[in-house]
């Protein structure tokens, strides 16, 4: 084997190898479940997400991914400057935003009452 193929084979093992054994290790769902509403597919999807091992880390190398070869992100990342990254409640305004002006001049006559 060619020392080129060895970092794809590595990556495709690291993924294919949990995921047969979240396959195998998933139980069915109860049959009263309907195949035709997709619920049956559903609560096997949803076993099948809990006992896949490497999730989070699967998740987090597929999103580091996307991100190096198509410059994609989640939508709760937003990718700043010289790439660095931010979430994106940070760029949203406060509910309860109040002008710094009037709290500034409510703060100076308080301060000015008690002198």
């Amino acid at each position: 084997m060619s020392a080129k193929y060895i970092g794809p084979v590595f990556f495709s093992l690291w993924i294919a190898l949990p995921g047969m054994f979240g396959l195998a290790s998933t139980k069915l769902p109860s049959p009263d479940l309907s195949v035709i509403s997709g619920t049956y597919q559903s609560a096997y999807e949803d076993q099948f997400s809990d006992s896949f091992l490497f999730k989070q880390v699967a998740r987090d190398a597929f999103t580091a991914f996307k991100l190096a070869a198509f410059g994609q992100t989640d939508p709760q990342v937003v990718v700043g400057h010289h790439s660095w990254l931010f979430t994106a409640e940070e760029f949203d305004a406060p509910a309860d935003l109040v002008a710094f002006s009037e709290v500034l001049r409510e703060t100076k006559t308080r301060l000015a009452q008690d002198v």
